[in-house]
């Protein structure tokens, strides 16, 4: 096997540079590093728990390996910490944010933003780093909240007001707050929402899981919450962090789906195969985790808004924790913004209906191995596998 030059000098790095270092290295070869500042928070009320090394493992090192795995390479994260933890004027109830999104109270959450980047402006500039991550040294159950946007986020996105900071000056990107306890499914969630910004007034990448639904339970944070939210996560089950951006029904985050990557740039146009109207073919679908894969999704268009997308799931990387393996057909719908009251940008076509949890979604040659919409005379039959690599037949009516 041949090894590539920067490969090969990873290799040799890796046993004399540091892991610091090490990782700096690596990052040498990507095309796009970003540089969040992560401001670190406490409450006079709330004893500090975490130190500063966990905060860098949890929110810039494990994203990190994350983001670089699902954009193939072509996105980093190298960030900065705040030297020192910052506190808050006010007791944490002051701040306090519940987990429904459609429940926040603003002000609150307002405050928390000015109170923490008023303090930090006098040391930092943030406007200088791509993006701002608030960690609290605070619990889901303290604060209310495992993490949220504030921008694109519960502060709009329609308006970029928002990212003035409390001396006028305007931050890059957007804001990210944690609760110490978020998982790194949290964690990627919150910050993909960042990097895919705002076009014509709305954000690029909305949640997958349905707010309405969500928002309907009157839960705190804790057990019973976590088991409400997995119920709102009706449109992509535990397929992608953007639906079950806590993931605790599954023993780790899965990957991101094509739809993701797609409205985050990361596949290019030559890896997606579009089925022209009439036309009928066999396709080769490698799995949607290989960077090496000649083509990563197939898109059947229908209306000038909407679409079939159909990807490969395999236990590869970070889909090792996705719920199966097997093709996942979505349909795409770009005129809904949001996923509210049972409507979404894109939901999971069901191969096994009595499965209500998507759980068993995916359609495979073992089950079920082809779906037909009559009305728009589209048919996705599996023909066979190849390894990890599956042979389909696609057909799109006139």
């Amino acid at each position: 096997m041949r090894t590539r030059p920067f490969a090969a000098a990873l290799l040799i790095a890796s046993h004399t540079l540091t892991p610091a270092a090490l990782a700096q290295a690596e990052r040498a070869g990507c095309p796009q590093t970003l540089n969040p500042l992560v401001i670190q928070v406490e409450f006079p009320d709330v004893p500090r728990r975490i130190d500063s090394g966990f905060v860098r493992r949890n929110f810039l090192e494990a994203p990190d390996r994350y983001l670089r795995e699902m954009s193939y390479g072509k996105v980093c994260i190298s960030g900065k910490l705040t030297p020192r933890w910052y506190r808050l004027p006010a007791s944490v109830d002051a701040y306090f944010v519940p987990w429904q999104n459609l429940k926040v109270d603003k002000g609150k959450l307002r405050r928390l933003v000015t109170d923490t980047l008023s303090a930090v402006e006098r040391d930092i500039d943030v406007t200088q780093h791509d993006f701002v991550m608030v960690v609290l040294a605070a619990t889901a159950r303290e604060w209310g909240n495992q993490g949220l946007n504030t921008y694109p986020g519960l502060l709009g996105w329609a308006d970029d007001r928002a990212l003035l900071t409390p001396s006028g000056r305007k931050m890059k990107g957007g804001m990210a707050v944690y609760a110490q306890t978020a998982n790194l499914g949290k964690v990627v969630h919150n910050v993909a929402h960042v990097l895919g910004g705002v076009r014509d007034g709305r954000r690029v990448l909305p949640d997958m899981y349905d707010q309405s639904l969500a928002s309907a339970s009157a839960e705190k944070a804790g057990p019973a919450a976590r088991a409400a939210y997995i119920r709102s996560q009706i449109h992509m089950g535990a397929w992608d962090p953007m639906s079950c951006n806590m993931c605790l029904q599954r023993p780790g985050i899965p990957g991101f789906s094509a739809w993701t990557r797609l409205r985050l740039g990361w596949i290019e146009d030559h890896k997606v195969r579009t089925i022209a109207p009439g036309e009928r073919t066999e396709v080769r679908l490698d799995p949607l985790a290989s960077p090496e894969g000649t083509t990563l999704a197939i898109r059947n268009p229908l209306t000038a808004t909407t679409s079939y997308l159909i990807e490969n799931r395999q236990p590869v990387g970070q889909d090792r924790h996705a719920p199966a393996a097997g093709i996942l057909i979505m349909l795409a719908d770009d005129s809904i913004p949001e996923p509210r009251f049972g409507r979404a940008p894109v939901r999971l076509i069901n191969a096994n209906p009595t499965d209500p949890t998507l759980n068993a979604a995916a359609f495979d040659l073992s089950g079920q191995a082809t779906f037909t919409d009559a009305v728009h005379r589209v048919e996705v039959r599996l023909v066979r596998k190849e390894g990890r690599v599956y042979v389909i037949a696609v057909a799109r009516g006139t």
